[in-house]
């Protein structure tokens, strides 16, 4: 029997809100299924403050993980839209590909974490 270490902890550094406005909303998945935005899937989700900018996150086994956050500035819990439809708070994706056309699939979010780890997210802002 293999036993699986549950005890990794993930840092996430926020960097690039443009204020410390509302709070930071993050999703957390150990698999494709509902990635980036079905609340549901998501292994760990929670809010922090926006102005501490670090998320902390542990108790994790080793595993691929992807992560999404959101700046809600309004703190209503879900991500606001333009009437164009382009989102009007800032958003964020571990390994922080560049959209092209969507957000990016989990494999090419996801990162492997076997110890404790310090990752950075840049926001973006449309």
């Amino acid at each position: 029997m293999i036993l699986v270490a549950q005890n990794n902890k993930l840092t996430i550094e926020i960097q690039g809100l443009r204020n410390e406005n509302g709070a930071i909303n993050y999703l957390l998945f150990d698999q494709e299924e509902g990635f980036p935005d079905k609340k549901e899937r998501a292994i760990r989700k929670n809010v922090v403050h926006a102005r501490d900018g670090i998320i902390e996150i542990s108790g994790l086994k080793s595993a691929d993980y992807a992560v999404v956050v959101l700046h809600d500035e309004n703190q209503d819990l879900k991500m606001n839209y333009n009437w164009v439809g382009f989102p009007t708070e800032g958003f964020g994706f571990s390994n922080n590909h560049r959209l092209l056309s969507g957000p990016p699939s989990f494999d090419r979010s996801s990162f492997s974490l076997d110890t404790d780890a310090h990752i950075i997210i840049k926001m973006k802002y449309l």
